[in-house]
């Protein structure tokens, strides 16, 4: 780094149903065409009125709709029963006093989600933090090494010294370097960690530097600036010819890692400046590796205290400030743009009760001061009849979790889809995810992730294939059966007749349409239809006008409601279309229809992520 910014350009098994069977291997030749997921993306928000009526008096329509609840596929709305220190989790359905049951709050975000997306209303849940990411390879080797001789404080900067980095071996660990030398190749041997060794102890080395070496897969590696500093020989105590330095000792906090580094003094050293902004970036990172590590385990942190006075470091130079700072360890930096930052100022959370989406105006709102009481509730839901649950508990397929910082997935170009680019808008050249830093492009976030349907299938295929392998991640489960049915109630108040319209519609939704409710959606359990047995009407405050006033029963009005609902978004909206005609309503409906699920829905191998970062998941 020559201290200058650059201008950047503008642009064990048990058993279970079916455990004798294998099940299908997840295939790579046509994805991600066939991820279990894909998103919904956004629209010009459909605004029913501007602000929802007032709780003080009854006014439009209130009263009950009972509806029934019936799985098509497996399905777990789960509860744990072993103790949350025990492994692997066991999970069964949901109970309410020993009987199958499925909560409100569930049926209710199920029901939200698809009113979200019907609507293109804001997104009142969503967390809008910027990611952090490990280094690509080429920016990592342009990270200088430091250590921290002042931290930030009443109101002045922070400092860091600069130093030199060098590789030394792990013990047990080979010790060769194969560098390349005027064209020639050369092994060069590398000192290895003396024994009993801490972590932060000085040390007296002597090293040579390259400029190149060849890397264990065969590519030649160059330094992007400067030389690659190679330990030949170590010292506890001062020596001539050898220079003073700092054991930074990681152990094997990287699967198939050979050597540890050693921060060497520089004299003179050069000095540069960093803010709280920096130091608040690095003890974020820190934070979630720790929280990552508690969760799932499986690989150490040496580095486990916040920024502090002596803390060896890695950095980047603009002017004469340091920043993205980031741990030796793992090198890991956040993104400038935040999640929120991506999404349409239009899709944020509603805070002007005057000014509401419509699910804000149905379910409710909290922003500071300001909210607004829900006019929508939904009961839990009690079983009714069907072959209940699995006898038995099986391992299920790995999960995973959301994995947002896969922009190719998460992030799209809208003004060229198959250009992937990072959250901070620069473009990925390769396979392996190399980013030019030097473009800046437009991106946002995709729009709202909805699972696919699967077809139905043998229990096989539910099963992780190797439950010892993977027994610290799965969960063992004890889902429904399929053909298992439910009755719950959706109580309304203060509807109009349009407002009435939607929440029907986002109900019971079209004959060839299926909600997804519960866990384990992305491999094919929750699919579920809901039809609607009555309909209960009150007209203003009729129900409170006499002692004997009986709702009307308007179960046979459902497709009136709706078709109003249809008729007042059709002459309403940006597009000037028909309801059915509207983007996101044909692109919902496509992920909603059982019949339309891409062939083998299912994730590859992870190596498939490695080597193909730079593929675009392909919008509806």
């Amino acid at each position: 780094m020559n201290g200058k910014k650059k201008k950047k350009k503008k642009e064990g098994a048990q058993k279970y149903p079916g455990a004798s069977q294998s099940p299908p291997a997840a295939s790579e030749s046509n994805f991600p065409d066939n991820n279990p997921y894909n998103f919904i993306p956004f629209g010009p928000p459909v605004r029913l009125r501007p602000a929802p009526p007032s709780h003080k008096r009854l006014q439009g329509l209130s009263g009950t709709i009972t509806l029934h609840l019936t799985n098509e596929t497996p399905m777990l709305v789960a509860q744990r029963v072993n103790p949350e220190d025990e492994t692997p989790p066991k999970l069964e359905n949901f109970k309410i006093d020993g009987q199958l049951a499925l909560p409100g709050m569930a049926l209710k975000g199920m029901l939200r989600s698809v009113l979200e997306a019907v609507t293109n209303a804001c997104f009142a849940i969503f967390d809008g933090e910027r990611l952090d990411y490990r280094m690509a390879t080429q920016n990592a080797l342009r990270l200088k090494a430091g250590r921290i001789t002042k931290m930030p404080a009443h109101g002045q900067d922070g400092e860091i010294e600069e130093m030199d980095r060098a590789w030394v071996a792990m013990n047990g660990a080979p010790n060769q370097v194969k560098a390349k030398i005027k064209g020639t190749s050369q092994d060069i041997t590398l000192a290895r960690v003396l024994a009993g060794t801490r972590s932060g102890q000085e040390v007296w080395v002597k090293g040579r530097a390259i400029t190149e070496y060849i890397n264990s897969r065969g590519i030649p590696i160059r330094a992007p600036s400067g030389s690659f500093n190679l330990v030949t020989a170590v010292s506890p105590t001062r020596a001539a010819g050898f220079s003073r330095a700092i054991y930074k000792i990681t152990a094997g906090s990287i699967n198939n890692k050979k050597r540890d580094r050693i921060f060497v003094f520089k004299n003179p050293a050069p000095t540069y400046t960093f803010g709280n902004a920096e130091v608040e970036d690095y003890n974020k990172v820190l934070a979630g590796q720790l929280e990552e590590k508690k969760k799932r385990g499986g690989f150490v942190i040496t580095e486990d205290q916040p920024l502090a006075v002596g803390a060896l470091v890695y950095f980047l130079v603009e002017g004469h400030c340091a920043v993205r700072l980031s741990r030796v360890e793992i090198p890991r930096t956040r993104y400038n743009k935040s999640r929120a930052d991506l999404l349409p100022q239009m899709f944020h959370k509603c805070t002007d009760p005057n000014n509401l989406c419509a699910a804000c105006q149905l379910f409710g709102f909290v922003a500071d001061v300001h909210s607004a009481r829900g006019r929508v509730s939904v009961s839990d839901a009690e079983w009714l009849s069907g072959p209940g649950e699995l006898d038995q508990f099986f391992p299920l397929k790995v999960l995973g979790e959301p994995h947002p910082t896969s922009y190719n997935f998460y992030l799209i170009d809208p003004t060229n889809p198959e250009q992937v680019r990072n959250y901070d808008g620069h473009p990925v050249t390769d396979t392996r995810g190399r980013i030019n830093e030097q473009v800046t492009g437009e991106v946002q976030l995709r729009g709202r992730k909805l699972y696919f349907h699967h077809p139905r299938k043998d229990w096989a295929a539910y099963r992780c294939p190797d439950p010892q392998q993977f027994r610290k991640v799965i969960n063992e489960v004890k889902p429904l059966k399929s053909n298992n049915t439910f009755k719950f109630r959706v109580n309304f108040r203060n509807l109009s007749e349009i407002e009435l319209g939607l929440l029907l519609y986002c109900l019971v939704l079209e004959d060839n349409l299926r909600h997804k409710l519960g866990l384990a959606r992305a491999v094919g359990f929750g699919t579920v239809k809901i039809t609607c047995q009555s309909l209960q009407l009150y007209q203003d405050g009729d129900r409170y006008s006499s002692l004997e006033t009986t709702p009307q029963d308007a179960t046979t009005d459902l497709q009136t409601y709706i078709d109003a609902f249809k008729a007042a978004v059709a002459t309403s909206n940006d597009e000037a279309k028909p309801f059915d005609k509207l983007s996101n309503i044909q692109k919902l409906k496509k992920v909603l229809d059982p019949s339309q699920v891409p062939a083998n829905p299912d994730y590859p191998g992870f190596q498939w992520y490695v080597h193909n970062r730079n593929v675009s998941l392909k919008p509806l």
